[in-house]
């Protein structure tokens, strides 16, 4: 998965922010003291599962801080994703599974993260919700619907139903790491997987 875009909303220096990254090459960040360039390299640190010590909501805000990552998926990961589809050809053939978004949410007062959102690109130019996590102040939960079922069930194009529980077929162990790793103390919430 290549990562290509990252959107912060109250988060550190930006009350508003989107960052397009290029498929390859090299970025570079330049900017004056207090610019934010440090901001973006924690919110990627985040992404990557490294918790960023103290708080990350940006000043004045109400607003929980919010850290959205968009990866672009290979051939070879969306393949995994359809594996078992009678329908897998037509399904590479389109743009289903080509982006997967995960959006990280700030918890108790901005010392930690959820991954509180997962989505996937649908074929249609959407982007439907097939997780979501949870805390409810002393755990972690997450919920997910099982993309390979809706793969062998539907036809190339068509949008995902909303509402059925199971795992995320391809995604899960990536999407467990991610998660657990949001609470590097030994004593803060502990993370559940769910189905």
């Amino acid at each position: 998965m290549k990562l290509r875009r990252v959107q912060l909303r109250s988060y550190r220096a930006y009350q508003e922010a989107d960052a397009d990254l290029p498929e390859a090459g090299l970025v570079l960040l330049i900017g004056a003291n207090n610019a934010g360039k440090s901001a973006l390299l924690s919110a990627i640190d985040l992404i990557a599962g490294r918790a960023w010590p103290g708080p990350v909501r940006h000043a004045g805000s109400e607003q929980p801080a919010t850290v959205t990552a968009t990866f672009e998926l290979s051939d070879e990961e969306r393949g995994a994703a359809f594996a078992g589809s009678p329908r897998q050809d037509e399904w590479l053939a389109s743009p289903a599974m080509e982006r997967v978004e995960l959006r990280f949410e700030e918890i108790l007062t901005g010392h930690q993260f959820l991954l509180a959102q997962v989505a996937v690109s649908d074929g249609q130019g959407d982007m439907p919700v097939v997780g979501t996590g949870s805390y409810d102040g002393a755990q972690m939960t997450f919920s997910s619907v099982d993309l390979s079922s809706f793969f062998q069930q539907l036809p190339p194009h068509n949008s995902f139903p909303a509402s059925t529980a199971g795992s995320v077929t391809g995604l899960q162990p990536e999407l467990a790491s991610i998660h657990r790793s949001a609470d590097p103390s030994p004593s803060g919430p502990k993370a559940r997987m769910t189905s």
